[in-house]
């Protein structure tokens, strides 16, 4: 009796068991390893746990990669879903099929759309800098070139002002996120001017990292969609987005999870971003990303770079084309139809005239 009830439990534990590896499935995730390292703390591990609570069914696994990795995962088909910076999603968004499920909402900005820029600071003793057009031959430390908030956007400010980055900056730094940090190499001298993401001074002052007041932001823009001070525009923050991998019901469920989710304690919250236009045209402004073939000079660079007509004057050709063979063809068709009732009409003319000499002859020899 014993042993019958230990087989029936163990049969039920065996079924049980492959339910669960019939019906449990993992979800990867990736996450561009760029990001603001308080992003893991502040938002991504709230999330994480939250959507763990809203799918249990699913093994939840995330992946921290490079640039570069992080494009050949997704256009392997190794992810579901991708957290990485707006200009991150507007660069492979087309290529890879990704969709915008759920932008990051910082506590201190009002639109999700427009939550995330650069500061350009400087020591606040140093006169020699007043605006952006005095950095000339100048040091300046950032965190990372593929870095959307910490060195493109402020690129893209240079540019709106007409000023040429590659004569503005002697030497650039690149610490990525390491010790020491843009705001200690500005502040020990060892660069002139340092580039940070919206936010981050005022956090380092709130903590105490560094006095307050010892940095000096340049071109300050009073911009009352965000709390912090920003030298920039603004744009998107960090994407939630989707790729085909994932089932559509798991992408909508996951979608409503984000976007009904508290905020954090850091006061983040998941919001939707409903415009990446301007993040298409600041990458076409630097010819970077889905626009570096700008930067190409002679055919193969004219091609790339006037496609879309070319594609359009392609397509008008052949259907000229097109048209002037059906032209062509119906023209054909109508001429041998014409010969052909020419000659049937020659025919009957010819028997009718042998029918009427056949009829006067009758005539005449009936007279």
């Amino acid at each position: 009796m014993f042993r019958s009830i230990s087989k029936l439990l163990f049969l039920i534990a065996l079924g049980a068991a492959c339910a669960t590896s019939v019906w449990s499935k993992t979800i990867t995730i990736g996450i561009l390893d760029t990001i603001d390292p308080w992003f893991y703390v502040q938002t991504f591990g709230p999330t994480m746990e939250h959507l763990r609570k809203v799918i249990p069914q699913y093994e939840i696994k995330s992946v921290e990669l490079s640039f570069e990795n992080l494009q050949k995962a997704i256009k392997a088909g190794e992810l579901d879903f991708f957290i990485a910076p707006s200009g991150f999603f507007a660069y492979v968004a087309e290529s890879a099929g990704a969709r915008h499920i759920a932008t990051r909402h910082p506590q201190g900005a009002k639109d999700p759309s427009k939550s995330v820029g650069s500061v350009f600071v400087v020591r606040a003793n140093d006169s020699r800098f007043n605006t952006l057009s005095d950095l000339v031959r100048v040091s300046v430390a950032a965190t990372d070139s593929n870095s959307f908030d910490g060195w493109i956007i402020a690129l893209g400010e240079l540019l709106l002002q007409n000023l040429d980055p590659k004569r503005l900056f002697s030497v650039i730094t690149y610490t990525g996120y390491g010790i020491p940090d843009v705001a200690s190499m500005v502040l020990n001298k060892q660069v002139d001017v340092g580039i940070l993401k919206t936010c981050d001074l005022e956090q380092f002052e709130r903590e105490g990292t560094i006095a307050k007041g010892a940095l000096r932001v340049l071109n300050p823009k009073n911009d009352s969609l965000i709390s912090c001070k920003v030298s920039t525009d603004l744009y998107p923050d960090v994407v939630f987005a989707s790729l085909p991998k994932a089932d559509s019901n798991l992408v909508k469920t996951v979608s409503v999870g984000l976007l009904t989710m508290d905020r954090t304690r850091g006061g983040d919250s998941w919001g939707f971003a409903s415009d990446f236009t301007p993040v298409s045209s600041l990458y076409r402004s630097l010819e970077i990303g889905p626009y570096e073939y700008l930067k190409e000079t002679g055919f193969i660079g004219f091609a790339k770079r006037y496609r879309h007509y070319l594609y359009g004057f392609a397509a008008l050709l052949i259907l000229i084309l097109l048209y002037t063979a059906s032209v062509r063809r119906i023209v054909s068709i109508r001429t041998r139809d014409l010969t052909i009732a020419l000659k049937e009409k020659d025919k009957a003319e010819k028997e009718a005239r042998e029918s009427r000499e056949n009829l006067f002859q009758l005539e005449k020899a009936a007279l």
